[in-house]
């Protein structure tokens, strides 16, 4: 057997290791963070070995998990943003609920899952953006107060300065009618599992949406309509949940070491 084909043997198995593994762990509920690490681990055992084939070895890779994509997707199209610490089954349910048009059942859920999980994403924002610590205390010190009109703002900026120190790209930002952060996905070609992450930035959703792209009668929690004074009635608990689900993801996706 030629050395070609002993790779192209090689790398079935683990493709087809990999694969079993995923499917295993879907099964057994894990949180996104167990699913992370998991992959993660399985990438650097064969890193060195396989650097040449790992292209298409994550674009194979890459097809597993799209109704998983397809969630995460879902649930930005609502204005909510996933927790790693959320498990794949609570994010299918979202995503159903939504799908079926019982958007009160997934708010309520998500709100109360938030509201619950506040000061561990405070915590971790302020201990790993020290730099921005004062206008993270002060956004949620505004949520804690009820004073949503102040907190929205001054969450999607940071978001948008979080995401610019991160990767060099605003989060609210497009090129040629595509979100900014879509072209960083795009160059992730190594890894996968981050771009399988981060689905979600590389959709137009309605937290980004541009003038022309948000419909008439747009009402959902858009940063150029609340910055630019254009809502005035966006200063709500459910939006400002949002937005922490917002700032937390972002975080949470482009900053691995913050989990």
């Amino acid at each position: 057997m030629n050395k070609n084909n002993k790779n192209k043997e090689i790398l079935e198995v683990v493709k087809k290791t990999l694969k079993e593994t995923v499917e295993k762990m879907c099964n057994q509920s894990p949180s996104f963070v167990e699913i992370q690490r998991t992959i993660r681990e399985s990438f650097e055992t064969i890193r060195e070995s396989f650097q040449k084939n790992l292209k298409p070895f994550n674009n194979e890779f890459q097809t597993l998990p799209d109704h998983i994509k397809e969630d995460l997707i879902i649930l930005g199209e609502h204005g909510w943003y996933m927790d790693l610490w959320m498990d794949i089954p609570s994010v299918g349910a979202l995503a159903s609920a939504f799908k079926n048009d019982d958007e009160h059942k997934a708010d309520t859920i998500l709100i109360n899952y938030f509201e619950n999980r506040i000061s561990d994403i405070e915590e971790s924002l302020v201990i790993n953006f020290p730099n921005r610590s004062h206008l993270i205390q002060s956004a949620f010190n505004a949520h804690k107060k009820e004073e949503y009109n102040l907190s929205i703002p001054l969450l999607l900026s940071q978001t948008d300065g979080i995401c610019k120190e991160l990767i060099n790209q605003y989060f609210f930002l497009k090129r040629n009618n595509k979100p900014r952060t879509a072209l960083y996905v795009e160059q992730m070609v190594t890894d996968a599992i981050m771009v399988f992450f981060l689905s979600p930035l590389t959709q137009t959703l309605p937290i980004s949406a541009s003038e022309p792209e948000r419909p008439e009668g747009f009402t959902a929690l858009n940063r150029h309509t609340v910055l630019h004074g254009e809502s005035l009635d966006y200063g709500t608990k459910t939006n400002s949940l949002k937005a922490i689900s917002l700032i937390n993801y972002i975080a949470q996706i482009l900053k691995p070491d913050l989990i």
